[in-house]
C-alpha cells in the first residue's frame, strides 16, 4: 500500500464530514453507533460492517451492525479480543483472520478488515468491515483510519460526559443531605432551646 499520497478526494472528505456530522448529532450512545456505522457503511459502500468495544468482563461486545442479520449479531454478541489490534501502532487497518467474522457474514467472496477505535492511545474497540475490495488504496486506509478515531474520540467523550453527569448527581445529593442535617439540626436545637425555658 502507498502511502505517501496525503491527499484526499471530494468523496472521502464529504464522507468525513457526514461522519462528523453524525457523531455530533447522536444524543445517546446507542444512537451515535447505529448511526455513525450505517453513515459509514452507506459512504463508504460496504455492505456490512459491525462495531465492537471492550467490555468489564474481558471479551468484545458486538454493540453496532450494519447489513447484518439481528440473529446473528446477538448470537455472535460476545467475541474473543483481538490481542493483535491492541498491540499494534494506531496506524494500522488490517485484513482480519477471526474465523467467527466469516460465520457472521458467510461470503466468501467478501474480505474482512479492522480497523482500530482508539481515543488518546487507548483502544476502545474493532470496526470490522466486510468490502469486496482486497487492496486498499492510501486514501481509503487514511479515511478508514480516521473514522476509527472519529468513533473512539466520541466514545469518549460520551463516557466522560456520562460520568461528569453521575458526579453533578451525587454532588446535588450532598448538598440535599446536607442541607436536610442543617435543617433537622436547626429544629433540634430549637425545640431543646424551647424545652429549657420552659
Amino acid at each position: 500500500m502507498d502511502t505517501t499520497d496525503t491527499s484526499w478526494s471530494i468523496e472521502s472528505l464529504h464522507t468525513l464530514y457526514k461522519i462528523s456530522s453524525t457523531i455530533n448529532s447522536a444524543r445517546t450512545r446507542q444512537e451515535l453507533l447505529s448511526d455513525f456505522l450505517d453513515v459509514f457503511s452507506r459512504n463508504t459502500e460496504v455492505p456490512a460492517s459491525l462495531v465492537r468495544l471492550l467490555a468489564d468482563d474481558g471479551w468484545m461486545e458486538i454493540v453496532s451492525g450494519f447489513g447484518i442479520g439481528k440473529a446473528q449479531l446477538e448470537k455472535f454478541h460476545k467475541t474473543p479480543i483481538d490481542g493483535g489490534m491492541f498491540s499494534r501502532s494506531s496506524e494500522v487497518v488490517t485484513e482480519s483472520n477471526e474465523a467467527f467474522l466469516r460465520d457472521i457474514v458467510k461470503d466468501d467472496s467478501l474480505s474482512v478488515y479492522t480497523i482500530p477505535v482508539r481515543c488518546d492511545g487507548r483502544t476502545l474497540g474493532l470496526i470490522n468491515i466486510y468490502t469486496e475490495t482486497r487492496k486498499l488504496s492510501a486514501e481509503i486506509h487514511r479515511l478508514w483510519l480516521a473514522a476509527g478515531e472519529h468513533l473512539g474520540q466520541a466514545l469518549d467523550k460520551f463516557t466522560e460526559d456520562a460520568e461528569q453527569k453521575q458526579q453533578l448527581i451525587q454532588n446535588e445529593r450532598n448538598i440535599i443531605a446536607n442541607e436536610l442535617h442543617d435543617s433537622l439540626a436547626q429544629t433540634l436545637a430549637s425545640l431543646r432551646f424551647q424545652v429549657r425555658v420552659l
